[in-house]
């Protein structure tokens, strides 16, 4: 298992496939998703990190500084990966690589299980229910972690 830095020329068609992947399946707008994405692809805040499990793409997480705190615009592992702690050492990586005295916030599509017990076991707290988040009108679930406080 490798954790490493974005790469553009290596890792950009992986991660639109699977954002595209991700949009299908829970029904969300391609175009406001896709909207969001180039809102912040150039961001100076933008932390992307990939990991990879003998030399294959299995995940990635995206963070994103606003000038207030830093949101968790996406945590991903490839199906097969999933439920196995790829996810939870990729989500402490980023913890250690952002080190800055901000929170992080980070919400996810209710009933998410897996994020939920993921975004727990790193030290995130439950903060609210966003009702309606997603155009396919389902909740989200609001987290929250200070990272002064690790």
């Amino acid at each position: 298992m490798r954790i490493r830095k974005y790469n553009p020329n290596k890792d950009f068609l992986f991660i639109l496939n699977s954002e595209k992947t991700f949009i299908e399946t829970h029904g969300e707008s391609v175009n406001i998703k896709s909207a969001y994405l180039k809102k912040y692809w150039n961001h100076d805040g933008l932390n992307i990190y990939i990991l990879e499990h003998k030399g294959v793409q299995i995940g990635y997480v995206i963070a994103v500084y606003n000038g207030k705190h830093y949101e968790l615009n996406t945590i991903y592992m490839k199906n097969g990966y999933r439920n196995k702690g790829f996810m939870f050492k990729l989500l402490s990586f980023l913890l250690k690589e952002i080190s800055s005295n901000e929170k992080i916030i980070a919400e996810h599509l209710s009933g998410d299980t897996a994020a939920q017990k993921t975004l727990i076991k790193c030290g995130f707290v439950y903060q609210k229910v966003e009702k309606n988040y997603y155009d396919n009108n389902k909740d989200s679930l609001v987290y929250e972690i200070n990272l002064k406080d690790l």
